[in-house]
Formats: structure tokens, sequence, C-alpha cells
């Protein structure tokens, strides 16, 4: 079992990560009970232009990929939210 698992998120937990969200998709992540370490890492992977790890082929899975798709959801829509 992943320790981070049992903390539950709170909206700060997630923002902090990714920066500012629509409430809706934040309840979203935490609605998947991902923790951080997989928010990280679906975020990471959303905002990285280079390949990550040595297979290109990778793809994501469970929790880690439903949050990828959160994350993914009218990405480019609110850029503009996401600086200000």
């Amino acid at each position: 079992m992943n320790e981070g698992a049992s903390t539950p998120l709170h909206h700060d937990d997630v923002t902090s990560i990714t920066g500012v969200l629509p409430d809706d998709r934040v309840a979203a992540i935490i609605a998947t009970g991902a923790n951080a370490e997989e928010v990280m890492e679906a975020f990471t992977w959303l905002t990285s232009d280079e390949p990550l790890g040595p297979d290109p082929d990778h793809r994501l899975g469970g929790t880690v990929a439903r949050v990828y798709e959160i994350l993914a959801e009218g990405r480019f829509e609110n850029e503009t939210d996401r600086r200000q």
C-alpha cells in the first residue's frame, strides 16, 4: 500500500501541484482517491516536453491515468486561468 494514499488530498494540496484549476476539476481529482505522488506524476506527464522514462510506448494506468485525463480536459481553454 502506498503511504500517501492514507492521507486524503484537499483542494490546496492539488492546486499546490497543478496551479489554479476550476473547483469542479479539483473535486474530480480528489474523488479519484489519488495521493499527492499520483497527482504529481499525472501533472508531470501532462506538462513535460520530453518523453518520460526509457519506454516511449509507456502508458499511464489506474489512478494516475484518470488524474491525467481530468487535468487534460480543457487544458488549452484554461491556460489563461493557470497564469492568474
